[in-house]
């Protein structure tokens, strides 16, 4: 971890939005097997609601979480690069629960950042976060 923004490949991006594409339509993917028609419109005001938010949960965690040490983006740029093995499937399924693991979190660190009324307490905590994951980083 540098001192200057990273540049990270493209595949880096693309498991990023890929976990974030997910998570915001985990609703609807779990309707889908039941069928569109089927369907009733609270659920599927339940689904919209999710994404909404989840939408504030970002926009909170990373005001909180951000800092001129890390941005949040980047911050999970790095844990997304750090969890990945150079196989796809093998990356696949660590990855994913592990930006999840790390997103929960974050909102938990934000939570408790503004229940001590300490901005630092998130920042550092977040940072830490993101420093032990690319300790542990997979080896490619």
């Amino acid at each position: 971890m540098s001192a200057s923004r990273p540049r990270f490949s493209l595949s880096v991006h693309l498991y990023l939005l890929t976990f974030v594409l997910l998570l915001a339509c985990l609703p609807v993917i779990l309707l889908f097997p039941a069928g569109w028609a089927t369907i009733r419109p609270a659920r599927w005001l339940i689904a919209l609601a999710w994404f909404a938010l989840l939408a504030v949960l970002w926009r909170y965690v990373d005001g909180r979480c951000s800092s001129d040490r890390m941005r949040y983006r980047d911050g999970l740029l790095w844990v997304t690069a750090s969890m990945m093995t150079g196989w796809v499937n093998l990356s696949f399924l660590i990855a994913f629960p592990v930006l999840l693991f790390v997103f929960v979190r974050s909102v938990l660190f934000a939570m408790v950042g503004d229940m001590r009324r300490s901005p630092r307490y998130s920042q550092d905590r977040w940072l830490g976060m993101v420093r032990y994951f690319y300790r542990n980083r997979m080896m490619q």
